[in-house]
């Protein structure tokens, strides 16, 4: 069995000696439905080697008995440097795994285990699998509705953005949290410097500003329509499925005065393919009409001109692409934690946005647990893990511990004493930083 990749969507299919094989390719469709792009191709890649691995005709593979399923899984991960070890307390009583990885990252084995849950339990859907799902924990699927609350409690307990579905390994990092030292700021400017040169089709100038402005996913874009930006009063809003989680979340992406007005003008004096919609007063009009939410949503905010959508794949590789070389020699490059330098990807928009913010909340919040409180509450608005955001104010963390050092020395020792006899209740921010593994002091 081979994995193939569709071009545009990046979504995969199986192919075997007799054709495609359309349980296992609309299995994996399934699974990888929801991630991004990248995400995808990475998960391609993963799935490609583990069917290599395990050498079955697709009827076999799919129908596998879920104890030679599972075996086979781990000795794939463990191939790719995975260690597998029984938990302790309830996760030991429930028949989790602990899965590491040491030394190298360990997200792309987590999302990839995630995927395969769904691949699997797809599979059953389909027909094409009698036995369990053997990524999930004995008997999940079947337990009582009680027993399985108990269950997801004791999994999602203190967790954030985490639910619980059954998946019977739970990746763990030993290594610690490197914080994020680079600055994206500098190759967002360089990259909307050849935006505002004119050479792009208007609409994806304003799709670039939009998504230099939110710091959302690029592929969050392409299918906005003025039914999301209806729903932000058509304002400096719009709303917008999060696609990370397969559009079930939405998201508020908060835009400048400038854009705007930008995409106001595209829909007032911009191309020919906006003209049938009237302008923004005309889409403004439809409010209230009978079906008007209908009418809005087969209104695109951001069409070719012969009115069809733009693809992720054609923004990333002919437009941001094309501005990544074009500004400077060789590409606009970002530095890696790692300290490589890439070329740029959309991500960098991402990353320059939360860098803004954190430097605002920063001066906006001199007290320490009030930035704390404000950069998880941040993290909740950008639908991404608490830890990242930390990562990313790492550096203001570390020049306020600097700060307070400096303090203290001016303190009076029987001052500071008392104070810290009243006692300070353990906060989410200190168990983070916990997690971190130290990594803020260097």
């Amino acid at each position: 069995m081979e994995v193939w990749k569709h071009k545009e969507t990046c979504l995969p299919v199986v192919v075997t000696d007799q054709g495609v094989s359309k349980a296992l390719t609309e299995a994996a469709q399934f699974s990888l439905a929801s991630y991004s792009m990248t995400g995808r191709e990475k998960l391609i890649r993963w799935l490609r080697r583990y069917l290599a691995s395990v050498g079955l005709e697709p009827t076999e593979f799919a129908d596998q008995e879920a104890k030679d399923a599972s075996m086979a899984m781990e000795t794939f991960l463990k191939d790719h440097g995975c260690s597998f070890s029984r938990m302790k307390g309830t996760a030991y009583r429930d028949g989790m795994m602990k899965v590491t990885r040491p030394g190298q990252d360990h997200t792309e084995i987590s999302i990839f285990l995630n995927a395969m849950l769904d691949f699997y339990e797809r599979l059953e859907e389909l027909g094409a699998r009698t036995k369990s799902n053997p990524l999930m924990l004995k008997g999940y699927s079947k337990k009582d509705i009680s027993e399985r609350r108990k269950i997801d409690a004791r999994r999602e307990a203190n967790k954030r953005f985490y639910v619980f579905r059954g998946l019977k390994y739970e990746v763990v990092n030993e290594t610690p949290y490197v914080p994020k030292r680079q600055d994206p700021r500098r190759p967002r400017t360089l990259i909307l410097g050849y935006v505002e040169q004119g050479d792009w089709p208007p609409e994806v100038v304003v799709l670039m500003m939009i998504l230099a402005d939110s710091g959302c996913r690029i592929a969050e874009l392409p299918e906005l329509t003025a039914w999301d930006w209806y729903e932000g009063s058509f304002g400096p809003c719009i709303r917008a499925p999060n696609k990370k989680s397969g559009g079930k979340r939405v998201k508020d992406l908060v835009i400048t005065e400038e854009t705007l007005e930008a995409l106001e003008l595209l829909f007032d004096n911009g191309p020919p393919q906006y003209a049938g919609d009237g302008g923004t007063q005309g889409i403004k009009s439809l409010v209230g009409e009978a079906g008007f939410e209908e009418r809005l949503k087969k209104i695109s905010l951001f069409k070719r001109s012969d009115g069809s959508l733009y693809s992720t794949w054609s923004l990333r590789n002919t437009y941001f692409a094309k501005a990544v070389d074009a500004m400077a020699p060789g590409g606009v490059k970002v530095e890696q934690v790692s300290g490589e330098w890439k070329k740029a990807t959309p991500h960098v928009f991402r990353a320059a946005r939360i860098t803004d913010e954190v430097n605002r909340l920063d001066n906006l919040y001199p007290d320490h647990d009030d930035f704390s409180a404000a950069l998880i509450e941040f993290a909740d608005f950008m639908h991404c893990g608490v830890e990242n955001i930390f990562r990313y104010a790492a550096e203001a963390l570390r020049q306020r511990q600097i700060r307070l050092r400096r303090e203290m020395l001016k303190e009076n020792a029987d001052a500071v004493r008392e104070r810290l006899s009243v006692g300070i209740e353990p906060s989410e921010t200190a168990a983070i930083i916990e997690r971190m593994g130290g990594c803020l002091a260097r």
